[in-house]
């Protein structure tokens, strides 16, 4: 391969990369709330057992 095939190979892998972490973060940043969401209720479901295994 010729160097400016390398070049196109690394721009390329360069983009590829870039776009990875920008899609990444933005799913991250857009499902952030859902999982406070269920953290927030996987909390609420641990406080209320105790109370539910005396009632039984």
């Amino acid at each position: 391969m010729k160097i400016k095939d390398w070049m196109k190979l690394g721009a390329g892998v360069y983009v590829a990369n870039c776009t990875y972490v920008v899609v990444a973060a933005t799913v991250t940043m857009l499902l952030e709330p859902v999982n406070n969401k269920l953290q927030k209720i996987k909390k609420e479901l641990e406080d209320s057992k105790p109370e539910n295994e005396e009632e039984s």
